[in-house]
């Protein structure tokens, strides 16, 4: 269950940063919106699931609130999974 919740995280994590530092920059400097187009709707679906992955580990494992609500907030990082060790 953790280790799934580590994969999604990393993931998650790489297709925010081939987004961020790969496509928005084809996008914008060689107007180039097709990458966009791709890996936007990739990294929101790792993102959904990654949430929803969260949510199930919490519940299964009894995590209080706090703690899931943390994970939750870094996911929001790029760097969420090398800051916040499940």
């Amino acid at each position: 269950m953790i280790q799934r919740l580590r994969q999604l995280g990393w993931l998650e994590g790489l297709s925010l940063i081939l987004l961020v530092l790969i496509a928005v920059p084809l996008k914008y400097g060689w107007d180039t919106p097709v990458y966009v187009r791709v890996l936007g709707p990739i990294h929101g679906f790792f993102f959904a699931i990654y949430c929803l992955q969260l949510v199930y580990v919490g519940s299964k494992l009894s995590w209080p609130i706090d703690k899931v609500l943390t994970f939750f907030v870094a996911s929001r990082n790029q760097l969420h999974t090398t800051v916040f060790k499940i």
